[in-house]
């Protein structure tokens, strides 16, 4: 029973999205299991759930990714019954639906997209307007879009919903788009589904089913913020909805976030092989393939100090019997052309000269090559400290690198950039942190927005036409607006 009515209603998760989009991200768990301030998105869903009053409740999920839901919700989670379904093959929403109607015992169920989440609990405003309209056969959440042509969008008549268009180019019947939540009645869509035989690629939005046979369909109008996890930037948006402290720290990873690492990098060893090649009798190339081997087989060592090519440089010397002392020259090779050819990320000085932030760097290197790179592409300035492998005695992925950032700030106020899943945003996620998967050079100018959260503006003659549309502008963008007026009510206000 739903609390505070009498209308008995199951609900569906729906969890067996591929998540194609998140690939770049590299992260080797289903996208509804990724932690956002270190829960799974799927459990801000579930409980949200819960909060509306719903106890029973069937997640599906694909033949990839149910292993691991199935083990972090078991069958009972926070006082709610879990019931799983399979969807063998991605044939939509409606699909996915049919699959669970078996597991429906109630009168209506709710339908929530396991990868969305916004800043208020849209099921449980969902489940009061049933209450509140206990004859309807359905009920949609709707937001209003500047840019129709991107969504399903609702046409009415008389108040009620006759139509979901996707994607109109013309002729648009309405500013409101459907959200991936939703009540129907469970007879309704049982009736109108009975004889459907679905194909991939021509799934349809699952209350247009029960349109055509003439349900009565009305809508709810959500005007928060949401976040739907499908790239990789979404984490980032999901931290920014949900957090409920302001960002206070930011620490970048080094190589491929602030500076071209991997760009710069292969010359460089390159150049430090010819030193080698003279006495080896051998290529450079020839050396720097017997080189990458040596790396294959320490990469994944946490000690520092194999980790560093003077040691790796030390290695490929010894299979020629060339004196170690030829490495150092090798490394001093490296260190200076990696230097000549190093380039700054695009726009990270303005990027990192506008943050208010407390800024750190965390890095695999030695504080030694790490402060040579900072100081070459003039970026040292920016940080409060450099925090290297040789200092923390480990290499990444280890929370060693982070606890000297949660002695001084909560993980909700700490934000962490890197270009590596595993190596440098996993760790933080899981412990609370905000996390930035730089993907590509768009990835950063996201901080922009940052600072905005810490200023206040103040408008004089706010109630005016402009003035108005200003402070709507402002406060979009995280500013904290406030103003005067000395006729305070007019239409723009």
């Amino acid at each position: 029973m739903v609390k505070n009515s009498s209308v008995n209603i199951n609900g569906i998760i729906l969890a067996a999205g591929e998540g194609k989009r998140l690939k770049p991200l590299g992260a080797n768990i289903p996208k509804v299991m990724l932690p956002v301030l270190g829960r799974p998105v799927l459990e801000y869903v579930v409980k949200n759930l819960i909060e509306a009053g719903i106890k029973s409740i069937i997640i599906v999920v694909s033949k990839d990714n149910q292993k691991e839901i199935k083990k972090y919700f078991g069958e009972n989670f926070g006082g709610a019954k879990i019931d799983y379904v399979v969807q063998q093959k991605q044939l939509g929403p409606a699909q996915a639906i049919i699959l669970a109607l078996p597991k429906i015992k109630s009168e209506y169920f709710l339908v929530q997209y396991g990868d969305s989440l916004a800043d208020q609990n849209i099921a449980e405003n969902l489940v009061r307007k049933l209450s509140q309209n206990p004859k309807v056969d359905g009920i949609l959440a709707v937001r209003d879009v500047e840019d129709p042509s991107r969504y399903g969008i609702v046409k009415y008549q008389d108040d009620r919903v006759v139509e979901i268009i996707e994607k109109p180019k013309s002729k648009v019947p309405s500013s409101q788009a459907v959200i991936g939540t939703f009540i129907l009645k469970t007879e309704t869509y049982k009736e109108a589904t009975k004889k459907t035989k679905f194909v991939y690629g021509k799934e349809e939005f699952p209350t247009e089913y029960i349109l055509r046979i003439g349900s009565k369909i009305i809508t709810w109008k959500f005007d928060g913020k949401r976040v739907d996890v499908g790239k990789p930037e979404n984490l980032f948006d999901a931290g920014q909805l949900l957090a409920t402290k302001p960002i206070k720290c930011i620490a970048f990873d080094a190589d491929n976030t602030l500076y071209n690492s991997h760009q710069a990098a292969p010359p460089a060893d390159i150049a430090a092989m010819d030193l080698l090649s003279k006495k080896a009798r051998t290529t450079a190339q020839t050396l720097y393939k017997e080189w990458s081997e040596i790396i294959e087989k320490i990469k994944n060592s946490k000690n520092p100090k194999i980790r560093t090519r003077l040691y790796s440089y030390g290695e490929l010397c010894s299979r020629y019997f060339v004196k170690s002392d030829l490495a150092r020259e090798m490394h001093v090779k490296f260190t200076n052309v990696l230097l000549k050819n190093l380039k700054p990320a695009k726009d990270i000085s303005e990027i990192l000269r506008t943050l208010i932030q407390d800024k750190y760097v965390i890095t695999d290197d030695i504080k030694q090559l790490a402060d040579k790179k900072l100081k070459r592409l003039d970026l040292r300035e920016f940080f409060k400290k450099v925090i290297t492998s040789d200092e923390v005695g480990t290499m990444k992925p280890s929370r060693k690198f982070y606890e000297q950032l949660s002695k001084n700030f909560d993980p909700q106020e700490i934000l962490v950039v890197g270009d590596n899943w595993q190596k440098d945003l996993e760790i933080p996620a899981q412990l609370g942190m905000q996390i930035l998967f730089v993907e590509n050079s768009q990835s950063l100018k996201k901080l922009l927005h940052l600072s905005a959260r810490y200023l206040r503006i103040h408008i004089m003659g706010i109630a005016g036409a402009g003035a108005s549309a200003i402070a709507g502008i402002a406060k979009e963008y995280g500013y904290q607006v406030t103003g005067c007026d000395l006729i305070p009510e007019s239409p723009y206000t």
